[in-house]
C-alpha cells in the first residue's frame, strides 16, 4: 500500500503539484485491510472516505436487500459500518484515521432525484453537519461506456443545492468540524 500510494502522490505531485494533495482520500470501492489503512495513516493519510454500507442487491443504491459483509467501508465492522452509515464522521481512536461518510454519489443518481435525496440527508442532524458530494470524472467523457450525457447537469444540481444551503467547500485536511 506504501508503494502504490508513494507511486500515485508522485505522479499527482508530477502533473498537477503537490497542492492538490490532501491528508484525506478515498481508495477505490473504500475496501483495505487494517494494515492497509495503517500503512497509509504512516504516510499522512488522515482520513479515509467510503459509503458505508452492506453489499446488496437492488434495483437501486436506495432499494435494497442487505447480502452480506460491510462494503466500501475499510476494515470496519458491522458495528462501526451501521454507525458510519447514518453519520457524517468517525474517528478510530486506536489508530487515528478518521472515517468521513459520502452523502451521495452523484452518478448514482438520477436527476431528478438529486434534490430529494439531499433534503432527506438534510433532515438529519448526524449527517448534515456535511454534505460529501461523490463523482466518478469518467462520467463526463462521451467516448468512455460508462458515459452520463447528463452528467454536467447531475454535478450542477448538487452543487447548487449545497452552495444553496450555506455550505462551503473544505479539504477535511484543513478542518471540517465546526470549521
Amino acid at each position: 500500500m506504501k508503494r502504490d500510494y508513494l507511486l500515485v502522490t508522485g505522479e499527482i505531485k508530477r502533473f498537477a503539484g503537490k497542492e492538490l494533495l490532501s491528508n484525506f482520500t478515498t481508495i477505490h470501492w473504500g475496501e483495505a485491510p487494517l494494515e492497509a489503512c495503517l500503512a497509509l495513516r504512516n504516510c499522512g493519510i488522515e482520513g479515509l472516505v467510503g459509503y458505508f454500507t452492506w453489499d446488496y442487491r437492488g434495483p437501486s443504491p436506495f432499494e435494497k436487500t442487505v447480502t452480506g459483509r460491510p462494503c466500501v467501508s475499510y476494515y470496519l465492522d458491522d458495528e462501526r459500518t451501521a454507525y458510519l452509515s447514518t453519520h457524517d464522521y468517525w474517528k478510530d481512536i486506536r489508530t487515528g484515521i478518521t472515517f468521513v461518510r459520502h452523502d451521495i454519489v452523484i452518478n448514482d443518481v438520477k436527476i431528478d432525484e438529486i434534490v430529494p435525496h439531499l433534503d432527506e440527508i438534510a433532515k438529519n442532524p448526524h449527517q448534515s453537519e456535511i454534505m460529501e458530494l461523490m463523482i466518478h470524472e469518467y462520467r463526463f467523457c462521451p467516448d468512455h461506456q460508462g458515459y452520463q450525457p447528463d452528467f454536467e447537469a447531475k454535478v450542477i444540481t448538487a452543487i447548487e443545492w449545497v452552495t444553496g444551503k450555506g455550505y462551503k467547500p473544505v479539504f477535511f485536511d484543513e478542518g471540517f468540524v465546526g470549521a
